[in-house]
């Protein structure tokens, strides 16, 4: 980082430059009288991209691989690997050290597990989007049983010894990566509640709450099982939907060690209630924020909207409530939104030598 540091602050290189068009300035004589400068720890620990809805980099480039097990709009290619390189150099640069480098990613599919070893070798920590604990999402989930001869409905009451065996294999395969941000929890196939997939979960919050709660202990067990150490392991559940509002209500227990994501309200104006009234478990558990650029369907998907200034007061507010573990910002396509990058990584490398003033 204090190469990239050094490259944008007096070599005059912009960080995003692949994706602005920003031409790499020129000079006779590079000469400077002093060049000393320091960075202390940064205002956020675990500072973040979560390559989300990607319809255009799917496109873009000819794509790596085919996704043939699922029949969810723009997901049908696998981003071109040489695209991926890019995106991972623009987070090294802006100084982010972890990635969600798609949605939907099968560790077990060659070209998709491409796509997560492209940001390794950047030395970046890989994660999960939060429909995918243990890196299985619903599709992933019917594509193993389907290569082995059963076509299964994902259903972790149905199917708990089923579901287990699957997180158990996808993690092995997750733990081969140098450096791993492990996603906890329970959702449905597409970004929604279980429940919505599964008819046999309970009707009542507490009974949904406790097979929730249920899944991310079992998640925890089978990590502890394949030997991933628990000396500098990173667990993340991220409140996303169902999450904020049980979370809320006290009916989540989450596993000591774990880093609670406070996601925002979709469109990136406002925390979840959850942020300011949850509980706090200051010895037991950390705590981060997902924020929006980017939301398909409801929000800005192809145009930035949401200025420097808005960010940076719930970045502050997200502070304030001790959330400085993990932010993660959700960034679409990465084009669209270069403005809110830029300034979203200066945010969490340094809060309080932002001015947002200078953004307007």
């Amino acid at each position: 980082f204090a190469v990239y540091d050094f490259c944008e602050r007096r070599l005059g290189v912009d960080p995003l430059w692949f994706w602005s068009g920003v031409a790499h300035p020129r000079a006779k004589t590079l000469a400077w009288d002093d060049v000393a400068f320091a960075q202390g720890s940064p205002t956020v620990r675990f500072r973040g991209w979560f390559v989300n809805d990607e319809d255009l980099l799917t496109k873009w480039m000819p794509a790596s691989g085919m996704r043939d097990y699922m029949d969810y709009p723009y997901y049908s290619n696998v981003v071109s690997h040489v695209a991926m390189e890019a995106v991972a150099e623009a987070m090294v640069r802006t100084r982010m050290n972890f990635t969600i480098p798609a949605s939907f990613l099968n560790i077990m599919r060659p070209a998709e597990a491409g796509i997560a070893a492209v940001c390794a070798r950047r030395g970046l920590y890989v994660s999960m989007h939060h429909i995918e604990p243990m890196g299985v999402s619903g599709f992933a989930f019917k594509d193993y049983w389907r290569k082995r001869g059963r076509d299964l409905v994902y259903s972790y009451l149905s199917h708990p010894a089923e579901v287990e065996e699957v997180w158990r294999a996808f993690a092995a395969r997750w733990a081969k990566l140098p450096n791993v941000i492990w996603q906890i929890g329970l959702r449905g196939t597409g970004d929604r509640a279980i429940w919505q997939d599964d008819p046999t979960m309970p009707k009542d919050d507490a009974g949904r709450a406790a097979i929730i709660n249920r899944a991310m202990a079992r998640q925890v067990e089978i990590l502890d099982e394949l030997g991933v150490p628990k000396e500098n392991r990173r667990v993340t559940t991220t409140l996303w939907g169902e999450g904020t509002y049980f979370n809320e209500k006290g009916l989540l227990k989450i596993p000591a060690g774990t880093t609670v994501v406070f996601a925002d309200n979709n469109c990136g104006w406002k925390w979840g209630e959850d942020l300011v009234s949850a509980r706090r478990e200051p010895n037991r558990l950390t705590y981060g924020t997902y924020y929006h650029h980017q939301l398909i369907l409801a929000g800005p998907h192809l145009v930035t909207l949401i200025p420097a200034s808005k960010t940076c007061s719930m970045l502050r507010e997200a502070m304030a409530h001790g959330a400085s573990e993990y932010a993660v910002f959700n960034v679409g396509n990465v084009r669209e939104f270069i403005y809110g990058l830029d300034a979203t990584a200066k945010m969490t490398w340094n809060l309080a030598a932002f001015d947002p003033a200078a953004w307007e």
